[in-house]
């Protein structure tokens, strides 16, 4: 979760905030790359999937993809 942005002007100083609701096993890939330019087209992005094992209680982060150097989110 995090704040409503229209473009690339309106990002803030908020962080992001992952919220996780028990009750089922889950997933999700969180997708970040530069915001002023193009360089996604040559690898600089980041995937990171988020695995979630509702039984155990435990959540696994996996950088998947890219070579942005910086995550900012995490």
């Amino acid at each position: 979760m995090g704040d409503y942005m229209q473009s690339i002007e309106d990002i803030s100083s908020t962080s992001t905030e992952i919220r996780i609701y028990e009750g089922a096993d889950g997933q999700c890939t969180l997708y970040e790359d530069e915001p002023n330019n193009y360089n996604y087209e040559n690898g600089v992005f980041s995937k990171i999937d988020f695995h979630w094992n509702d039984k155990r209680k435990h959540l696994i982060l996996v950088r998947s993809k890219g070579n942005l150097k910086v995550c900012s989110h995490i």
